[in-house]
């Protein structure tokens, strides 16, 4: 794809006008403002679906930076587009005439209200905009949808909400800081969103929140769903600020075995004290060209040298530089940027709004490549995904090259998709080899050896659907324990949603009761991981922590947690999860977009508790190399830890990632939480565990499983047996447990092999079909295999 990116200058070139406004009284609205009530917040809103009073007590918003709005509202809606070659700025005005006299007025079409719910639909020069409001939760819930309807395309489009400011609060902020908005007035605060274009008939959507001051109570430790405190040191006695941060990530940059932190916006690189404490490593502001905006950033070892080396996220627009760029990793604290030598990386992705880079061997071929989300032409004019194929060391002196091959691969933006956000790299599909979600559509693997080759699935082959909505992160995880991997996203729009896995690598919805208030923290960040470690995996949306049921309730919903964060350390938060202490339990770099990330520790354990009362093992899967150290590159490897005689029937399975949900990236080595001791007070003995490790491999090569066949280390371990509470893993098949070596014995292969050549997986667009009900009590299903024609011993083992 990759074409020249030249439309973005044209929406991007408002930021270059400079106009004072002043802000006057004016007349109210045609139609006198209706009230909406319920669960105790009540509003007055007018034909446009604009606020106009809050009467009985004061609301704010809750999807930008906090701001209180009470008694008689200033609020109005802002919409910017070209068609034709022609831009139109426009807007809807609440109680007070639009602060900005050069947009032109919508046209109010329609107006229909109950008791608690309201619906506008008004229209400028074939652009719809509909407005719904409606309560979940005591929280008030603004629903736009915008549709073009008329017969040309609508290309560049902003939406704004704007508010006056109160006379006592200086107060006023255009947010996201990085969309082009416009001037915008002293004393206005805006809201700004930017869908993908329209053609003929399209509709987008977007949804926000006001909440009540009422509803706002901040709890102390102790008291919390979600327990992390900030955390302080004699040397940090205000806590450890990150730097300006959009992603965090983890990664062990000096291979000591302690995660350190990235922050790409800062370019601060931390490191991880033992556990105990924080030093500022590096800055590395000083190998990266200027530019006023970076978004996220992934280590990845592309190079197999056993030190992490780090890709970035280039953002469009903003003066300076607006490069993808690669930091190789020299060792001690030196890095150098490779991406802009032609000899090294053939074609450096460059002006492009990039997001949520995804590292992963795709092709089987040893190496890293890397997947670098980035919009489409029809958001905003972008060039598109590029996928960079590592070619080895086929370079100047053996230098690992990359060469820009996202055509080729298959991995480009599906026309009419929605644009590039949160993506993953992840076998959904049981057959050995990553598959790819990404820009609403999932890409399914159909790589073979040095040659990536993905085929986009359509919703009806996938069962993912509203490919075309805008998404701010998405992720898979076990989140009903049954041993595959589930999907979940929050759309901008119609919301957070979850899909099941259906076990065959496609999907289906779950109902929008699953997830308590769906319609509240919809973009700007999304991570994953069991946070309270009682062995189900919760997720966070932007400000909102959610947290799953399962193991309280027997069935799997999310329920909004409760915490003691300050609200302006989570404005739009982007968590990334790590045990950085190894006490436990997962402590956050809590990433704050386009503000300071902060560090917060998991106050679940304090590691003075004794080990046996810490219920968690850790699994670290490493591929082989000639250090002995072994290569963390192993990733989309899936871990299962098997705990024995446990009869509840759910499965413990993570995997790899070196993407998080958004911008993000969480600590390599995996946690699992564990149940109670069934010997309480008898140190010799806990419980036993088999592992199973499943490292990524080809369906035409085999299904590469390392487990106690492979290697007997790997079964009945005794969990008051591991001092360090953690099992390493290697491809080959050795096993490290408190610094002792396993060898495999030689008796059987990790290779598994399917008699068909490869596993069956599901067609890329259409639809498996239904399970059939036989209506027979008699029916029997079964598989048949012989060893007739074998010439060695046969396992059969079921994935």
């Amino acid at each position: 794809m990759h074409a020249n990116p030249a439309r973005s200058s044209l929406a991007r070139s408002l930021l270059s006008v400079g106009i004072a406004w002043i802000i006057a009284a004016g007349p109210s609205c045609r139609v006198d403002a209706i009230e909406l009530s319920k669960d105790g917040t009540t509003v007055e809103v007018n034909e446009l679906g604009l606020l106009t009073s809050s009467p009985l007590e004061p609301i704010h918003t809750i999807d930008a930076d906090r701001l209180v709005l009470t008694g008689n509202i200033a609020e109005w809606f802002g919409v910017t587009f070209s068609q034709g070659g022609v831009m139109t700025r426009a807007s809807g005005a609440g109680s007070v005439s639009d602060w900005d006299p050069t947009r032109l007025p919508v046209t109010p079409v329609s107006f229909e209200t109950t008791l608690e719910s309201a619906l506008s639909v008004c229209s400028i020069d074939g652009l719809e905009i509909a407005t719904e409001l409606r309560f979940d939760a005591g929280d008030l819930i603004a629903t736009v949808t915008l549709t073009n309807g008329s017969a040309t395309p609508i290309v560049d489009v902003l939406y704004s909400r704007e508010w006056q400011t109160t006379p006592t609060d200086p107060l006023y902020w255009s947010f996201p800081t990085d969309l082009p908005g416009g001037p915008i007035a002293s004393g206005v605060a805006r809201r700004l969103w930017m869908t993908d274009d329209l053609q003929p008939g399209d509709s987008k959507s977007l949804t926000f929140s006001y909440r009540r001051e009422s509803a706002v109570v901040l709890l102390g430790p102790g008291t919390v769903d979600v327990p992390l405190s900030l955390w302080t040191a004699p040397g940090f006695p205000g806590g450890l600020n990150f730097g300006a941060t959009n992603g965090v990530s983890w990664g062990d940059f000096d291979a000591d075995g302690w995660p350190d932190v990235f922050a790409c916006m800062s370019g601060a690189l931390w490191r991880n004290v033992g556990g105990a404490d924080w030093q500022l490593a590096a800055d590395l502001d000083s190998e990266l060209p200027f530019t006023a905006r970076r978004y996220g950033s992934s280590f990845g070892d592309y190079d197999n040298d056993g030190l992490p080396d780090i890709g970035t996220e280039p953002r469009n627009g903003w003066g300076g530089d607006e490069c993808f760029h690669l930091l190789h990793n020299l060792g001690s604290t030196a890095f150098d940027d490779v991406a802009t030598d032609p000899t090294i990386v053939d074609l450096q992705p460059c002006n492009s709004d990039a997001e949520t880079i995804c590292w992963g061997d795709v092709d089987g071929d040893s190496d890293l490549d890397c997947f670098l989300p980035v919009y489409p032409p029809w958001a905003f004019g972008g060039p598109g995904n590029f996928f960079l194929e590592n070619n080895g060391p086929a370079g100047p002196g053996g230098a690992y090259t990359f060469t820009e091959s996202s055509g080729p691969s298959g991995v480009d933006n599906p026309p009419g998709s929605a644009r590039s956000e949160g993506a993953q790299f992840v076998d959904v599909d049981n057959d050995g080899d990553m598959d790819l979600y990404c820009n609403g559509t999932l890409y399914q693997n159909q790589s073979t050896l040095g040659d990536p080759s993905f085929a986009n699935m359509t919703e009806s082959g996938s069962g993912i659907l509203l490919s075309t909505q805008l998404e701010e992160g998405c992720l898979f995880a076990d989140y009903d324990l049954d041993g595959d991997f589930d999907f979940s996203i929050v759309y901008t729009g119609p919301g957070v949603r979850v899909y099941e896995n259906q076990g065959d690598g496609t999907f289906a919805m779950l109902p929008t009761s699953t997830v308590a208030s769906f319609l509240t923290g919809l973009d700007l960040g999304m991570s994953a991981e069991d946070w309270d470690n009682d062995g189900d995996i919760d997720f966070s949306t932007r400000q909102v922590f959610r947290r799953n049921q399962l193991m309280e309730t027997g069935t799997l919903s999310f329920t909004v947690a409760t915490h003691s964060i300050p609200s302006s350390h989570i404005t739009s938060a982007t968590p990334a999860w790590c045990d950085w202490d190894r006490d436990g339990d997962l402590d956050c770099a809590l990433g704050n977009w386009l503000s300071t990330g902060r560090f917060y520790e998991n106050t679940l354990y304090d590691g003075t508790e004794p080990l046996s009362e810490r219920r968690f093992v850790r699994v670290r899967c490493l591929d082989d190399t000639l250090d002995p150290a072994g290569l963390e590159t192993a990733y989309g490897t899936i871990v299962e830890v098997v705990v024995r005689g446990d009869t509840s029937g759910y499965r413990r399975k993570k995997f790899v990632a070196s993407s998080a949900g958004y911008l993000n990236q969480n600590e390599y080595t995996l946690h699992f939480a564990l149940p109670p001791d069934p010997s309480p007070g008898h140190d010799t003995h806990d419980l036993d565990l088999d592992i199973i490790v499943d490292f990524p491999s080809l369906p035409a090569t085999g299904y590469y499983r390392v487990d106690r066949h492979v290697n007997p280390a790997l079964g009945w371990i005794d969990l008051a047996d591991l001092a360090e509470r953690e099992v390493v893993v290697y491809r080959s098949g050795r096993v490290s447990i408190d610094g002792v070596e396993f060898d495999p014995p030689m008796n059987e292969a990790a290779l598994l092999t399917a008699a068909a050549g490869g596993l069956v997986t599901a067609p890329t667009s259409v639809a498996l079909p239904a399970p059939t009900d036989t209506m027979g009590i008699q029916t029997r299903s079964g598989i048949a295999f012989d060893t007739f024609g074998a010439t060695q011993r046969v396992r059969i083992r079921e994935l």
